[in-house]
């Protein structure tokens, strides 16, 4: 028999032992990880739902108060930006409130209004457990920024770490009024490129141009001939360019303009949507719907109100033409792929059209008079008399806007508003474009008086809206 000597085996003798004690120590550590990571994880979760939604309630009530000013008269919103002390104590009270909802007592630490401080009760405005409301009366915002700072008792992380552990969460909700598109300017030509045959914005004739309530605004050229004369300094009238101005055999314009400014932002305007049936014109009044294109040369004729979309040309140009509440969309015409058409607008002066945009604020078209697709490169003919009323924005992003008049009196003062339609209103004895014309380029020539007056409650706005920025 063999006889094998295991003594070398007796000191592996309680290894097993401490394999034990170091998986138990593994498995405690993962599931203190599991546990108070989970419980980290939802308190900040909850944290951070919290300091949204107080965030945003905040936001929403400076919102609701700013959309909730209207005109009476044409129930339109034309509110005034302002840091006004109603608009700051309705974003933090609001703020307060749903964090007091979800147990979390914060403090008002200050605010900042256009970059001035004040705090309150002793608070710094850097503290990481409260309310901050920001508002900038030149860029038109006001925020509301909410930090919240939770401790959190863990099952086994105090062994190591002793304490509590805190979590900070922060949310900025940025709120910005209904306003003007394009900054209020009553006239801007979008071309930045100056070129002989594209001269962003031209003036040219006899005729004095009375710019109302807004300014003049081209991003490459500001060209004309003529006599013509240019006033803009009315209300927030100015004019200004990007580029150089060349003064020489130029109009007059009054203000003189102010060249070498800064581009503005992209202008976004919400394309009308053509959901109505396929139409053709059978009689003098005429439907809301999808037109290959509408001819008019005489006689009485009335736009319902609603959405027109043409593949094919809107040509007026005898007759009386009247609708209250209309926006034409000028969409190219590609139903014959060989042979792609621009859709054109042509109305003169022979006719007498009194037109004017939608005024629902619920309508995505409000304030819009003509709109012309971005794909379509088509020219915009508007030629007034002294009958003839355009009320609304003009918008041709990649076309040409052509205004003139061809009345032989111009009675109208400034002081004098034009109603639109009204039985008991003076007419006036001039051509009037109650409008904001924004294009490519944008030519004004006549022979008369034109008078152009923005009025931004009826033209078209960029609507107020609030988003969670952080």
């Amino acid at each position: 028999m063999k006889i094998i000597n295991n003594k070398n085996n007796k000191h592996e003798n309680g290894q097993i032992v401490v394999l034990l004690a170091i998986s138990l120590l593994v498995l405690v550590i993962v599931a203190a990880l599991a546990v108070d990571g989970g419980m980290i994880y939802s308190e900040r979760r909850f944290v951070q739902n919290t300091a949204d939604a107080s965030s945003l309630a905040g936001g929403g009530a400076v919102l609701n108060y700013m959309e909730g000013v209207t005109d009476n008269k044409r129930n339109v919103t034309t509110t005034t930006f302002t840091c006004s002390d109603s608009l700051i104590n309705r974003a933090k009270n609001e703020a307060l409130s749903v964090a007091e909802l979800n147990n979390f007592s914060l403090p008002f630490l200050g605010k900042i209004i256009n970059g001035v401080v004040t705090t309150y009760d002793g608070h710094s405005i850097d503290e990481n457990h409260g309310v901050v409301i920001i508002c900038d009366s030149n860029k038109d915002y006001i925020d509301t920024h909410v930090r919240i700072t939770s401790s959190i008792s863990t099952a086994f992380a105090h062994l190591i770490f002793p304490g509590e552990l805190a979590t900070t969460n922060e949310a900025i909700t940025r709120a910005t009024p209904r306003g003007p598109i394009a900054k209020g300017n009553a006239i801007v030509s979008l071309n930045t490129d100056c070129q002989p045959n594209q001269k962003g914005m031209y003036f040219n004739g006899t005729a004095t141009v009375f710019v109302d309530g807004g300014g003049i605004f081209s991003h490459s050229c500001l060209d004309g001939n003529g006599t013509i004369t240019v006033n803009a300094d009315d209300g927030d009238g100015e004019i200004g360019l990007v580029g150089e101005f060349d003064a020489e055999n130029k109009p007059d314009f009054n203000p003189p303009p102010t060249d070498n400014l800064p581009p503005f932002e992209s202008i976004e305007i919400a394309e009308p949507p053509c959901v109505g049936p396929n139409r053709t014109v059978t009689g003098n009044t005429l439907l809301p719907g999808n037109y290959s294109g509408i001819s008019i040369t005489g006689g009485n004729y009335e736009f319902e109100e609603g959405v027109y979309c043409l593949t094919g040309d809107l040509a007026i140009t005898g007759g009386y033409v009247y609708g209250d509440g209309v926006t034409f969309f000028m969409k190219k015409n590609d139903s014959n792929p060989s042979n792609i058409k621009t859709t054109n607008v042509k109305i003169t002066g022979n006719a007498i059209v009194q037109i004017a945009a939608p005024l629902n604020q619920e309508s995505v078209t409000f304030g819009v008079l003509f709109y012309m697709a971005e794909d379509n490169p088509g020219v915009i003919t508007l030629v007034g008399n002294d009958e003839s009323f355009f009320s609304g924005t003009i918008y041709a992003p990649t076309g040409t806007i052509s205004i003139g008049g061809t009345s032989d009196t111009a009675t109208y003062e400034e002081t004098e508003q034009c109603e639109f339609l009204e039985s008991d209103s003076e007419q006036c004895e001039a051509v009037v474009f109650a409008t904001q014309l924004i294009g490519l380029n944008v030519k004004i020539s006549g022979t008369s008086s034109i008078h152009i007056l923005y009025d931004e409650s009826t033209t078209a706005q960029n609507p107020g809206n609030m988003k969670l920025l952080k």
